[in-house]
């Protein structure tokens, strides 16, 4: 890639916090748990929650470690996205960065807890990351795919003011569903 990305590790906003995690088995225990505690809610939408994937806290840990190493390589960025008022761990955010062929792009993914949906948290968190990455003048294109019947997350990038660029025909399996899953894909670009 033809030029460096380096994020801030912690990005603050009004009511939530972004914060690449440091692994520790105390942490890796707190973020399985909401996964866990959670797993029927966004299991339709992520693969990796799964309890053949993320079946203990050790797998939480894994994915910590598999994190900072992402990030030393510059090509995935992950947050986890905590309560200001506590640090309780609501949910998660990814930015990655793996096109070698259109470095100027990144994609952001995210997930939240249901006990917090419809409160505001997930648009302050893609707002506090469009902040981040399109600092990086070089960052011209940030990207959402979400599952064509994952409502609330089609919702979130149309009101962030994402634009819909088209719909990927069963473009990725969904081992929940067992099928391949349509994929909408959003788009905002720098001014």
């Amino acid at each position: 890639m033809d030029f460096e990305l380096e994020p801030a590790k912690k990005i603050i906003g009004e009511h939530i916090y972004l914060e690449h995690p440091t692994p520790s088995f105390k942490l890796a225990t707190e973020m399985f748990n909401v996964v866990d505690k959670n797993r029927e809610h966004i299991l339709p939408w992520l693969p990796w929650a799964d309890v053949t994937i993320t079946k203990t806290p050790e797998n939480s840990y894994g994915f910590m470690t598999g994190a900072v190493q992402k990030w030393k390589n510059k090509t995935n960025f992950e947050y986890l996205i905590h309560l200001n008022e506590t640090g309780e761990i609501i949910g998660g955010l990814g930015v990655s960065r793996s096109d070698r062929i259109r470095p100027h792009k990144i994609e952001i993914g995210y997930w939240l807890s249901k006990d917090f949906c419809r409160r505001g948290y997930i648009k302050e968190a893609v707002r506090l990351a469009e902040k981040e990455f399109f600092s990086n003048e070089h960052i011209v294109r940030i990207v959402i795919r979400n599952d064509v019947e994952n409502i609330a997350s089609a919702n979130t990038a149309k009101s962030l003011g994402y634009k819909l660029e088209g719909i990927a025909v069963k473009e990725q399996w969904n081992t929940y569903l067992k099928k391949h899953r349509d994929m909408n894909h959003w788009a905002k670009v720098r001014e």
